[in-house]
């Protein structure tokens, strides 16, 4: 987390993606949502393309920024202490030279392991 504010929940999304084929495959847009403690944060788009080589791994990160005004005072004070258990899910799109690749994706995971 980058900072919590009256204003912003401001985050740093950082997720590991594998490319199991054995072409190249390009990262084109992935979009999601975010929750914290299964409360609904928001959700944005990722449209920077990154190249992930056959049989390798890309990490890729994404700064995302929401609104606490609708978010029960219970799970900002999860943010605030560092107890929030975090899940990110969306859509990957990618584009390889077999054709365009449309792919679902939820991530779990603790504040410590920074989402």
């Amino acid at each position: 987390m980058n900072g919590i504010s009256s204003e912003a929940i401001d985050l740093n999304l950082t997720l590991d993606i594998y490319n199991p084929n054995d072409v190249t495959a390009r990262l084109e847009r992935m979009d999601y949502t975010v929750y914290a403690n299964d409360v609904r944060l928001g959700g944005g788009s990722f449209e920077e393309s990154v190249e992930i080589p056959p049989n390798e791994r890309r990490r890729t990160s994404t700064n995302f920024v929401a609104q606490p005004t609708s978010v029960p005072s219970a799970v900002l004070n999860a943010l605030v202490t560092g107890e929030a258990l975090w899940s990110i899910e969306g859509v990957v799109y990618f584009d390889t030279p077999l054709g365009a690749i449309e792919q679902s994706f939820a991530v779990n995971s603790s504040e410590e392991s920074d989402p």
